[in-house]
């Protein structure tokens, strides 16, 4: 009788040693608001971020504030291991100033730079265009150990976990840093399905903060997408996410959406997708969705987000009006321009023949009144299913005349139905298409050290000197134009009319003008305006 003999288990490999644990800050400084904006939207690049910490056990906490006293107390008694800031090309010097302030109260904080800037100069440094700005984020003086590019979710757990361990980060993907050879860049991954991500965090937020100082309306950011089938010369969506759309499922944006509903109670919701009508089958599960779950009956909250005219010539209006009865109730357009030179060097031009039907492409027109034809029929068809159409238009681009800018303006202001308007200055950023000919114009303006003044980077105040004097004071103007000009009072009353609903935004618009443009006067010949 054979002996039994019982076989060996196999050998388990021995699971890595648990990183301890440690307590991340990320930190996004406000950017001051501009005269007319009147809104502060929530940070959901680090809100992302600090999501993907729900399964660790790594504590994260959330600072969206201006920087001073009160944030650095905050900081001071969270005591952190490990600081991410993100900032904006305008929020960089209050970015490295609340650096240098925690670098200051301990040596071994580890502080890492990440944000659309950082990725804008990286961008800049590997396209040759210039050395300057992200050799001033990596400098020998600077605060910060570590610059990051592109999308951190899934790097920055992995970062953290090294950092914990006492090892070296120096190796993963986008990070980039200083060393005795000079500065080093490891190449970025894109995430490219975003369904692997966890939900935003709020923790740490106050999320009344977020709401319109017009309507004092609590006002939620979502971002079901990333990235934009355009390359628009002037825009930072490229350099930082590159090309090739990225997406949550519909159903997924939902249950977010339901989620923020659910605990913070917002009355409107923002898509800040950067091509939310990228793929219009996306659209229309969304909104099958959308009508399954009663938004718009039992679900109440209205829904803006960004489109292109190209998507609103190309929409089947039965797609505008579901949209409309389950709470979408405007969009914001990109005009840019109305003058044919800088629609080429915005590259707006393969946009725009795109959408022209054959008899305007044979008429040998001028590109812009073409154009104004286009975001006519665009804004007519949108008002005709109820949807307001907010108008983005950029002045102050380069090579343009006060008098081209006028003209140009001018004709955005004749746009019939088009009752919000946003009138940023034109302002290049690291790494954008545009960003080469800005830095080597002479023209940006600087601090008396020499370097970039970046907080005038802000599309409110300018960012480079210009035969137009006071950038900030002529943008004024004109909005207050726009705003008092015959066109968009009889626009406005007839609106009123119809809609009566929509009182209460003309009432807080003309509100919050008359607290921020105290001082100034309506431009002469302009009829002045009371809502009744």
């Amino acid at each position: 009788m054979s002996k039994n003999t019982l076989s060996q288990p196999p050998e388990i490999a021995t699971p890595p040693t648990p990183a301890p644990c440690k307590k991340i800050a990320l930190i996004q400084p406000i950017i001051k608001d501009g005269n007319s904006l009147g809104i502060q939207k929530s940070p959901t690049g680090i809100q992302s971020l600090a999501g993907q910490f729900i399964k660790t056990p790594h504590e994260v906490r959330l600072f969206h504030s201006e920087e001073g006293v009160a944030l650095d107390k905050s900081l001071a008694e969270f005591t952190p291991d490990i600081v991410g800031i993100s900032t904006m090309t305008p929020s960089f010097p209050a970015g490295r100033r609340i650096a240098q302030t925690v670098k200051a109260t301990r040596k071994d904080i580890v502080i890492i730079l990440g944000g659309w800037h950082a990725s804008g100069c990286v961008a800049a440094y590997n396209k040759g265009q210039e050395t300057e700005s992200l050799g001033e984020i990596l400098r020998e003086d600077s605060p910060f150990d570590y610059v990051f590019s592109g999308e951190g979710e899934l790097a920055l757990p992995e970062i953290v976990d090294k950092i914990a361990r006492g090892e070296s980060i120096t190796e993963i993907p986008g990070i980039g840093f200083r060393d005795t050879e000079g500065i080093r860049l490891n190449t970025a991954h894109r995430i490219r399905d975003l369904n692997v991500l966890e939900d935003p965090s709020w923790e740490g937020l106050n999320h009344n903060i977020y709401r319109d100082k017009r309507t004092r309306n609590l006002d939620l950011s979502v971002h079901a997408k990333r990235a934009c089938r355009f390359n628009c010369g002037f825009c930072s969506t490229p350099t930082v996410y590159g090309r090739g759309i990225s997406s949550f499922t519909p159903s997924r944006a939902i249950e977010y959406i339901l989620k923020l509903i659910s605990e913070k109670s917002p009355e409107v919701i923002t898509f800040t997708d950067e091509d939310f009508f990228a793929n219009m089958k996306w659209v229309e599960e969304l909104v099958t969705i959308m009508e399954e779950r009663g938004f718009g009956e039992t679900v109440k909250v209205d829904i803006d987000t960004f489109a292109s005219i190209n998507d609103l010539l190309r929409m089947d209006e039965e797609l505008l009006k579901r949209m409309k009865k389950v709470g979408f109730g405007s969009f914001t357009i990109g005009i840019e321009s109305f003058n044919a030179k800088t629609l080429k060097k915005y590259n707006k031009e393969p946009m725009i023949r795109a959408m022209l039907t054959s008899e305007q492409k044979e008429s040998g027109r001028d590109l812009s009144d073409l154009y104004f034809e286009c975001a006519q029929k665009a804004i007519d068809k949108a008002q005709r299913n109820g949807i307001l159409v907010c108008g983005d238009y950029i002045i102050g681009n380069f090579g343009e005349s006060r008098e081209e800018v006028l003209e140009g303006f001018a004709k955005f202001s004749e746009l019939k139905g088009l009752l919000i308007a946003y009138i940023p200055l034109f302002t290049p950023f690291p790494g954008t298409a545009l960003w080469k000919e800005a830095y080597e114009s002479g023209k940006i303006k600087r601090l008396p050290n020499g370097d970039m003044d970046w907080e005038s980077f802000n599309a409110s105040f300018g960012a480079f000197t210009t035969e137009y004097g006071d950038m900030e004071k002529f943008r004024d103007e004109l909005e207050l134009r726009f705003y008092t000009s015959v066109r968009y009072i009889s626009d406005m009353l007839e609106a009123i009319k119809t809609r009566p609903e929509l009182l209460p935004m003309f009432e807080g618009r003309f509100s919050r003008f008359r607290e921020v443009f105290a001082n100034n006067q309506p431009p002469q010949n302009s009829p002045g305006c009371q809502l009744k």
